[in-house]
């Protein structure tokens, strides 16, 4: 299934994504769930698309019994979350830099990331 996703409208997206998944395991699902969330939510608020129109497509794939492949394509800046840093987790909460914790919950719920960048667009690869 491919989604157009209007990040204007991030609760219906995710309500539409939320009913496809209807047969996955509830840990399964909340993985994909989050997810999509975390991606959407980072496009929406920290995406620099410059004076383009957002494009934004999210893809799941849900014909592996093993696992759901998630795709998400944006013509935002170049942005790689596999290089993003950790949160300092061993510090106290006061002496940690704000934001990235989204990220560091996705790559530990993910089986594998994959990103590449290619004309104008990144390219997303979540494995579940």
């Amino acid at each position: 299934m491919k989604i157009p996703v209007d990040l204007n409208h991030l609760e219906e997206v995710l309500s539409r994504i939320e009913r496809e998944l209807g047969l996955l395991e509830p840990d399964v699902r909340f993985k994909v769930l989050f997810a999509c969330e975390e991606i959407l939510t980072n496009l929406a608020r920290h995406a620099d698309f410059g004076n383009r129109l957002p494009e934004v497509t999210l893809a799941l794939d849900l014909t592996d019994q093993q696992a759901v492949h998630l795709t998400c394509c944006d013509n935002g800046a170049p942005f790689d979350p596999r290089a993003f840093p950790d949160p300092e987790l061993d510090r106290r909460i006061e002496e940690r830099r704000l934001g990235g914790l989204g990220i560091y919950l996705l790559k530990q719920y993910a089986r594998q990331i994959d990103y590449s960048s290619k004309q104008g667009y990144n390219i997303l690869r979540i494995t579940l």
